[in-house]
């Protein structure tokens, strides 16, 4: 069992090709027009801006894209070659640990190492991360790596829940309800403070320890529910 689970796990990861394709030439372009601009600034040209979106960010693209990937084609894949759903369950939960993990660290790098080499360029006046944003680097990288970690790991168990529901009635009602309840939360004054207080819990809420908590809860009570759904879907 163990084995045919890794085997899972491994194939999940290597047949992600299209999502690391997209996201890598995504970020390679930005990362050019960086380098670009930063080229004209040491040239003496005025690049004309005062701030700009961090390219670290763009890294976090492979999470949605991968579980999309993983939960549409993959499912199909394995049972083809003889696989069992309880495996791609098991699998598909560590290969999303993995990636977010590995994303993680990328982007907590990129925000230590890149940003700040190019904050101290003078190139730009400041840089918008999301490790700022919602508050995570404050603490330091141990921190802010795990905070971005389990966050990425709730993003893609969502993706790949939502997208396992997607060829059934099932899902095309969630659909339809979730886009009901952000209107009704964000037309309703005290429903719009509770759908605030809700991302403040899995975003930015000053207690860290809180914050990890209640995405890690989140992304495992997500995950085991999914399983029905995975039961279900039609290979």
């Amino acid at each position: 069992m163990n084995k045919s689970v890794w085997e899972a796990t491994k194939l999940n990861l290597k047949t992600v090709r299209i999502p690391y394709a997209i996201t890598a030439s995504l970020f390679v372009f930005m990362l050019a027009v960086d380098l670009i601009k930063l080229f004209a600034f040491w040239s003496g040209s005025d690049i004309g801006e005062q701030t700009n979106v961090s390219i670290g960010n763009l890294i976090w693209l492979l999470i949605p894209l991968a579980a999309i990937y993983i939960a549409a084609k993959n499912l199909r894949r394995m049972v083809n070659l003889g696989g069992k759903r309880k495996q791609f369950f098991v699998g598909s939960f560590i290969g999303y640990l993995i990636l977010a993990a590995a994303v993680s660290l990328a982007g907590t790098l990129m925000y230590y190492f890149y940003d700040s080499f190019i904050l101290n360029t003078g190139m730009y006046k400041g840089l918008i991360n999301l490790l700022d944003v919602w508050g995570w680097a404050v603490r330091g990288p141990v921190i802010a790596f795990i905070q971005q970690f389990v966050f990425l790991f709730l993003l893609a168990v969502l993706t790949h829940t939502l997208t396992l529901l997607q060829d059934s009635w099932h899902g095309w009602v969630i659909d339809v309800l979730i886009a009901v309840f952000i209107a009704v939360f964000t037309a309703i004054a005290p429903l719009r403070a509770a759908l605030y207080g809700f991302f403040r819990l899995i975003l930015f809420h000053p207690n860290a320890i809180l914050q990890i908590a209640a995405c890690a809860i989140l992304a495992v009570g997500l995950y085991t529910l999914s399983y029905s759904a995975l039961n279900r879907k039609k290979i």
